[in-house]
């Protein structure tokens, strides 16, 4: 009846003087049914020796979850982003979903963004002000420029600056650099490679190890062939380039400054600038 009328709970935290700890946690035995050594034993030491002992009552018992199973470190997870979820509501950026909506403690969004649902954001994610997220988004480790928009996409460790449209469906991958007010379209996906000022990769396109200069178009079904089988390659695309739909450029390759390919070509040599490339077989 006595424990009863207690109102309070140990939430097994402590905060102790090392040198009078030490000295206490020699003083423990294991006289229990568990015949193990309590720390909560040290207390009632204290208390022996009128020891200075405090306590904290906190506002909020969810902060005091122990995590033992895997379903506690859930529940743990879920306070958790419900709290960087109010956090950035109240910072003035707008989540249509809070219920599937995840974001990190190490990511910043900047005011009058919009988090659509079903969007995480992970690891130190940067995102800038008046951005569109998602839905269905996932954002690891990269940073997003302002007034850009990322639909139904993967970005791993990149940089996206400002003005830029990712998705719907594409795949951005580790070491990638998207410049500004550039497009990347959909089901595209584009790894470790730089995509220059106002250049576009609208559908259903490879962009491997490539350097692609401003104002450049690259048609549907492009693919930039790195790999020989043993190493990886370089192509290197300049500025205002058209490459045909269909087009094949086998790297190590360079297309010059203001060239053309034409569609369903198969590039293996380097085109000079303004001049045109065109590679097929006879209908």
């Amino acid at each position: 009846k006595e424990q009863l009328k207690i109102k309070e709970a140990n939430s097994g935290t402590y905060c102790f003087s090392w040198k009078k700890l030490s000295q206490a946690i020699e003083l423990l035995n294991r006289e229990n049914v568990q015949g193990e050594l309590y720390l909560t034993d040290v207390i009632q030491l204290f208390s022996s020796r009128n020891e200075k002992i405090s306590t904290i009552n906190v506002e909020n018992w969810k902060e005091l979850i122990g995590v033992n199973t895997r379903e506690q470190l859930t529940i743990a997870n879920y306070e958790m982003n419900k709290r960087m979820l109010k956090k950035w509501m109240d910072s003035g950026v707008t989540i249509i979903d809070p219920n599937s909506t995840y974001i990190y403690t190490q990511v910043n969004i900047g005011n009058d963004s919009i988090i659509y649902p079903s969007t995480f954001l992970e690891g130190k994610t940067k995102i800038g002000k008046n951005c569109e997220i998602g839905p269905f988004t996932r954002l690891v480790n990269s940073t997003v420029g302002k007034d850009s928009k990322v639909t139904y996409s993967v970005v791993f460790n990149s940089n996206i600056k400002k003005r830029t449209n990712i998705g719907p469906f594409s795949h951005i991958r580790p070491g990638s650099e998207i410049s500004e007010s550039a497009k990347i379209g959909s089901f595209v996906e584009v790894k470790k490679s730089y995509v220059g000022k106002g250049s576009k990769v609208p559908h259903l396109s490879y962009i491997g190890d490539t350097e692609i200069g401003d104002r450049v178009n690259i048609g549907a079904g492009t693919v930039t062939v790195n790999y020989d089988g043993y190493r990886k390659h370089k192509t290197v695309i300049e500025d205002e380039v058209h490459i045909g739909s269909d087009s094949i450029l086998v790297a190590p390759i360079k297309i010059g400054k203001g060239a053309v390919t034409g569609a369903g070509s198969v590039l293996t040599k380097d085109v000079p600038s303004d001049s045109l490339a065109l590679e097929r077989s006879d209908q």
